[in-house]
């Protein structure tokens, strides 16, 4: 599956996890299907990242070691040009994709997820934004 955005070319993805096999398999997926992508073991690390440069689409796991990941969203939302938000999780409930929507989050995916579910989904939000 190829991935495409608006602005043509390879989407940037910044994907948020702490888990080294969910950024190594992830990464991977994802750079196979034509992406440009970066990763962030951490929020601040991320949203460090973000200041730098803008991105198509921020993949971002809710619990990481120093903040939620929901301030990692209100953050990236504050951008001047916001990247559309995948958010993965083990701990998602109904109130917590509720609360997420309201936040503007495009997708949501349980954890454990098959990485070919990720790279449709990031799909999905880059053909959205066109």
């Amino acid at each position: 599956m190829s991935i495409d955005v608006q602005h043509g070319g390879e989407p940037a993805i910044l994907l948020f996890d702490d888990d080294l096999g969910t950024i190594d398999t992830a990464s991977y997926a994802l750079r196979q299907s034509g992406a440009l992508v970066a990763t962030a073991l951490t929020g601040n690390e991320g949203l460090r990242r973000a200041l730098e440069q803008p991105f198509d689409v921020a993949v971002v796991d809710l619990r990481l070691p120093d903040i939620f990941g929901t301030e990692v969203i209100d953050a990236l939302n504050s951008a001047l040009r916001p990247p559309k938000t995948l958010v993965i999780s083990a701990f998602l409930t109904f109130d917590t994709v509720v609360d997420l929507m309201r936040r503007g989050v495009s997708d949501v995916l349980g954890k454990p997820f098959l990485v070919e579910d990720l790279v449709e989904r990031v799909a999905q939000i880059g053909r959205a934004s066109c």
